[in-house]
């Protein structure tokens, strides 16, 4: 009788530990795929890039993914050796919301030579607690080195005439980082490159916007600082008891050869040549040495004040 009684009660909890296993993932309707079927990215996408997994629907219970990465095409992208994917199995919890995303988390390997455009498919290789939509998305990796806007970041030296606490000119010199947009969706693309000052230039850490443009029929372009743009803010303090004096807006002004003040104009660089292979920029970028001085001034209710100034400036690519 007492073996009977055993048979019923594991009988009888057998269902129960089945519907426990069954509340481990989602089961309520829901559906997942990836955001898009292509991506598009530059290799010199600098830090870790998401690319979303979108999942609609309501979830009671946690979804489990598994990723697989393939090369596509000929010369497709290798994982280990063009990217590298932080983990593959991913999950999402439960949550009231009736949407969601689960990314995946990579990382471009630049290799800094000149190399036709690589492709690779992601692709969730298992799901569960929902339905796949999109289950493949094909990621191409764009070949940066041949793309000029991309040669131009790095590290330059800022070269330039400026003046020392005397107010007497003195060269001033200091190592910047170039940098721009890494996505071609990115309205700055092709248009703008930017930079961060150090201490030698601003007195503060802000960062510097240039116009970049390129005529592709000639090789030809030009850098431009466009004045009037807010850098950012510095405080000022005074030089006895070292408190706040006050915290003033940073921008670009110009003052002409006949020392007129233009503190909306833009200052362009002598027109610049890549080099002969087309896609490299010069070693050397030169703005007007006619006595234009580019000035960095604080604007404070309304009024520009000169913090430095600085002409004869030249950009002078790092080896």
């Amino acid at each position: 009788m007492k073996f009977i009684k055993s048979l019923i009660l594991l009988a009888a909890a057998v269902p129960f530990f089945a519907s426990c296993e069954d509340d481990d993932v989602n089961s309520a309707q829901c559906t997942l795929g990836f955001a898009s079927s292509t991506v598009e990215i530059s290799e010199a996408s600098s830090g870790y890039l998401q690319i979303p997994i979108n999942v609609t629907g309501k979830r009671n219970g946690p979804i489990h993914v598994t990723i697989e990465a393939t090369p596509a095409g000929q010369n497709g992208a290798v994982e280990g050796e063009n990217y590298i994917i932080t983990d593959k199995t991913l999950n999402l919890n439960a949550d009231t919301l009736s949407t969601g995303t689960i990314n995946v988390e990579l990382k471009v390997i630049n290799d800094n030579e000149i190399n036709d455009d690589r492709s690779f498919n992601l692709t969730i290789a298992s799901v569960e607690g929902a339905e796949v939509s999109t289950q493949t998305t094909q990621v191409t990796i764009i070949d940066d080195d041949k793309d000029p806007y991309f040669n131009f970041f790095g590290t330059w030296y800022f070269n330039a005439t400026g003046s020392d606490a005397n107010g007497q000119p003195a060269p001033i010199a200091a190592l910047v980082t170039v940098d721009g947009a890494t996505s071609m969706s990115d309205a700055a693309y092709n248009r703008r490159l930017t930079f961060t000052s150090t201490e030698i230039l601003t007195g503060a850490e802000v960062v510097w916007t240039m116009n970049y443009s390129l005529d592709a029929a000639t090789n030809t372009g030009t850098l431009a600082f466009p004045c009037g743009d807010n850098l950012g803010q510095v405080q000022t303090y005074d030089p006895v008891t070292g408190t706040e004096v006050v915290t003033v807006d940073l921008r670009w002004a110009l003052v002409s050869p006949t020392g007129e003040f233009q503190p909306t104009a833009t200052w362009t660089s002598d027109e610049w040549q890549l080099q002969p292979d087309g896609i490299r920029p010069p070693t050397e970028i030169k703005f007007p040495a006619d006595g234009t001085q580019l000035l960095l001034g604080f604007s404070y209710q309304g009024g520009f004040y000169s913090f430095n100034g600085y002409k004869d400036v030249t950009f002078t690519k790092a080896e």
